[in-house]
């Protein structure tokens, strides 16, 4: 009799423990989820505002306002079918990137609605921003046939290539996107890949990286070269002391940057060209706690080179080690040639 309770007290035990293994299997920490308005798309992944307050206005805004002002930005992928203006609310599949724009990618998403067109006083016509197309002159520097091939050569056998796969207005935005390779002797080049993207628009170009190199010094995939991600590189008007200013985290520090251009001429060969200065004052691990970075634009190719300072600890210098002149702690790149693949 006995035993006959220690079984059924057994059996009862076992159905209470699968169910309650199910009850917790089923208050798992549910997927995360956001809501927010679509501001741009590019194939599968859009630009998220993370507000449900925005106006026909701010959809007609820069990337450069939209990253300067109060939008709680966030990039998330694999979103399909999806437009400008729509509010989404989405379930995010797995962590979130720490950046800004923040990163992530989607489970499943739902419309809940889209930003209305605002109206006049009377109620009648529609209230639309008038938004200038893409800036020309912006777009006249950079290359634009589909299938150039440019290479890149510099210190310490530094090199890497990249391919031009797009070029196409979206809107308001000529887009440049570009498939790129490191070749500087560090492991397998097929494994050490990067995608470049400009984005221009009425008034600046930026830079967008994806860098998928295991190798990336740098340990962001948002970055190639230079520290600072989604990067204004130029801003109109193309004149000697044009300047902006961008905030970003660099390794847990609230950073500035400010930038001007700093040289305009026409080249011997009759190609307009810029130079641009950039410097982060304040920032620890940089000589004299300063990062700097110079860009040169060409009419017609892009960018055509490249140096900043690179960080202390990447060349395993202190303080008390440091020489007096910053030229020993500058890294750099040229354009070395160019090609159309046939």
């Amino acid at each position: 009799m006995n035993v006959k309770k220690w079984i059924l007290s057994g059996i009862i035990l076992v159905f209470i423990l699968i169910g309650c293994s199910q009850l917790f299997k089923f208050e798992e920490t549910p997927n995360f989820v956001v809501e927010g308005v679509v501001l741009s798309v590019s194939d599968d992944t859009a630009l998220m505002s993370l507000r449900l307050d925005l106006t026909e206005q701010d959809l007609n805004k820069s990337y450069e306002e939209w990253m300067n002002g109060s939008y709680d930005l966030m990039e998330v992928s694999y979103l399909q079918d999806v437009k400008v203006g729509m509010k989404l609310k989405v379930a995010l599949n797995g962590e979130i990137l720490e950046s800004y724009p923040s990163r992530a990618s989607a489970k499943s998403y739902e419309v809940i609605g889209e930003v209305e067109a605002s109206e006049d006083e009377a109620g009648n016509e529609l209230v639309m921003e008038s938004v200038e197309p893409y800036h020309a002159q912006l777009l006249s520097i950079f290359p634009k046939t589909i299938g150039l091939i440019q290479s890149y050569n510099g210190y310490a056998e530094y090199g890497h290539s990249q391919k031009l796969i797009k070029a196409e207005e979206k809107g308001n935005i000529f887009e440049l996107s570009f498939e790129g390779q490191m070749m500087d002797g560090i492991g397998e080049f097929e494994n050490r890949t990067f995608t470049l993207t400009y984005e221009i628009d009425n008034q600046s170009v930026i830079e967008h990286i994806n860098n998928q190199d295991q190798y990336n010094q740098l340990k962001n995939e948002m970055l190639l070269n230079s520290i600072i991600p989604n990067k204004v590189i130029l801003k109109a008007p193309l004149e000697v002391g044009t300047s902006w200013f961008e905030n970003f985290v660099y390794e847990g520090q609230d950073c500035t940057a400010q930038t001007v251009i700093t040289r305009v001429e026409l080249t011997q060969e009759g190609k307009m060209q810029y130079e641009t200065l950039t410097t982060v004052e304040g920032i620890e691990g940089y000589y004299m706690d300063t990062y700097k970075e110079t860009r040169v634009f060409t009419e017609g190719s892009g960018m055509t080179s490249f140096s900043n300072l690179f960080s202390l600890e990447s060349v395993g210098v202190d303080y008390e080690e440091l020489e007096q002149s910053e030229d020993l702690y500058i890294f750099g790149f040229n354009l070395s040639y160019e090609k159309l693949n046939k």
